[in-house]
């Protein structure tokens, strides 16, 4: 409880303020730790590790969205590939009810040595192609400190957020 991640404030966002019912999914772009969130939070997903393999251009143009899935999750994703991308594009594309979600837009990922491309960075390709813009989680937004405030029962006048950036 100590450290509030993107990943948690995403699968907190998805229980407690959407409305995805019980037999409905979240495809996740992102890492273990967004899958192991959501279900610590009892939200089934797909995506993931799953499609972390190269996609063929026979096996992408017959992509099929799967109608149990509500959102598209996109966080930090370090085996991003266009098997990811075209299943997002697919569910985003295919269901304008299907909610676009990011953990952050943050456009580097820093490092000891280096910086490399961040989330928002990834997530561009999906932004320009669908011409959706995700509703962001992480800090420093309100929807991160609603998650805190609901979890914690917090008084928000007396609540700051501090963060890396």
């Amino acid at each position: 409880d100590d450290i509030f991640s993107s990943a948690v404030a995403a699968a907190f966002y998805v229980k407690h303020f959407v409305n995805i019912k019980d037999d409905e999914k979240i495809y996740v772009v992102g890492g273990e730790g967004i899958c192991r969130e959501l279900e610590e939070q009892g939200v089934h997903w797909c995506g993931c590790d799953e499609d972390n393999k190269p996609i063929s251009e026979e096996e992408f143009t017959e992509i099929q969205p799967d109608p149990k899935v509500k959102a598209v999750m996109f966080g930090f994703d370090v085996n991003i590939n266009y098997r990811k991308f075209a299943r997002a594009f697919t569910y985003l594309n295919s269901n304008p009810d299907c909610l676009f979600l990011a953990t952050n837009t943050d456009m580097t990922y820093p490092t000891k040595h280096l910086e490399f491309p961040g989330t928002g960075s990834m997530i561009h390709t999906l932004i320009a192609s669908t011409k959706r813009t995700p509703t962001v989680l992480g800090k420093p937004t309100t929807n991160m400190m609603d998650c805190i405030i609901q979890k914690f029962s917090l008084d928000r006048s007396r609540t700051c957020m501090v963060g890396d950036r």
